[in-house]
Parts: C-alpha cells; structure tokens; sequence
C-alpha cells in the first residue's frame, strides 16, 4: 500500500489528478524525444512508459503490429522521431512513430539485442547473445559488426550497454570492463576488471558520456 500511495502521490503531483499507470517493476532503458516525451523501457513489465512532461499525459504500451513486447531493454530516438526499442526476448528492434505504430522491424543479424545508441544516422547494438556489436542505418539497413565471445583485445563476454560519441565505449559486463573502440569498429583501449574498489567493477549495468566526455 505504501507504494501504491507513494507512487500515486508523484502521478497526481507531475499530472494533476488521477492517473491509469502501470508501476515501475524493472526500469532499463530512457531517452527522451525533443518534444519532451520520456520513454522507458521496462522489461519486468514486458513493455514502454510513456511520459508526456508537455501535455502531462502518461502512457504504457506493451502491444504492437508486430506483437506484444516481451522483454524491451534498449531505447534510443533519432533527430527525426523514430523510436527505436530493442527487445532480447524477441530478437528484434522495432521502429516506431509519434504514434507508437511500427514502421519496420529489425531482426536479422540479431540474437539477444540489448542496449541501443545512435549517431551519425547509424544505430550501435549490444548483441548480448553473440557477444558482439551490430551496426544498422536508421532505415534498418544491415551496415556490419564486429567482436566475438573471450577476454581478449575487441573480443566480448556478454556486452550489455555501449555509449558512442567520436568513439565507441562497450560495456563488456562478464570480463568486467569497458573496451574503447573508434567508430570503424577497430580497438583502442580498455579498463577494469572485476572488484569492489575504485576502477574495478562487479556487476555493471549501463554506461552513459556527457557532452565533455567524462564517462558514468
């Protein structure tokens, strides 16, 4: 009850009434859209949290022309709307609109999809399943990939999430580290291993860069 009250407290605070929501059970995944929706995947729920701060309007959808979502993780939107969610359940990304109807699916060349990011009109996948990198354009048009499973240079045990800005930062969970790679796909640097002190991890998630390149 506490939580149900808490959280309808927040929904009745942001939007100013009462509001059909569906509670956050395992966040993943957010980006928000330049006219200021906040998407979230949420795989425990098998579906998107939709948040409109401009019209205060929530939103969840778990059903599309595609299918239901099972397990969405991956969420990243392009300069012209296109909504992009990766689901490792399925095996596919779906591309949406405004409107959340697909405009086309991405499956092939695809295992487990998970984290999502996009620049210079390409889309960069974690394949958790392959343990490698897939790169598509944002017509869903199959451009490479690279990496394979071990602990070796530009090899991957389990990548989850990636950041991309002038290079490309993997998330490499099971070797615990982070591998830097340039845009092309070729190996540059790595850090960390598994530990609980500064500079080592044991169960990292996700990866994020700012616009001056530090790195959380």
């Amino acid at each position: 009850e506490l939580k149900d009250d808490f959280f309808s407290n927040v929904f009745s605070f942001i939007f100013g009434g009462e509001q059909t929501s569906h509670w956050l059970v395992q966040p993943v995944g957010i980006a928000v859209s330049s006219t200021g929706k906040l998407y979230i995947t949420d795989p425990g729920a098998s579906g998107i949290h939709i948040i409109d701060q401009t019209e205060k309007e929530y939103d969840f959808i778990n059903e599309t022309d595609e299918g239901n979502f099972r397990s969405p993780v991956g969420c990243a939107i392009s300069d012209d709307g296109t909504i992009f969610i990766s689901d490792s359940e399925r095996g596919d990304i779906l591309a949406l609109d405004d409107d959340n109807d697909v405009l086309f699916q991405i499956k092939e060349h695809l295992v487990r999809p998970t984290g999502i990011q996009i620049h210079d009109n390409r889309l960069y996948i974690t394949d958790t399943g392959q343990h490698k990198i897939v790169v598509f354009d944002l017509d869903g048009k199959y451009i490479t990939e690279f990496g394979q499973r071990g602990d070796g240079v530009g090899e991957f045990n389990f990548p989850v999430q990636l950041a991309v800005r002038d290079s490309l930062m993997v998330l490499d969970a099971v070797n615990y580290r982070v591998q830097k790679f340039n845009l092309a796909g070729n190996f540059s640097s790595t850090f960390g291993k598994l530990g609980n002190v500064a500079g080592r991890f044991a169960s990292p998630k996700a990866i994020a860069l700012d616009s001056d390149g530090n790195m959380y």
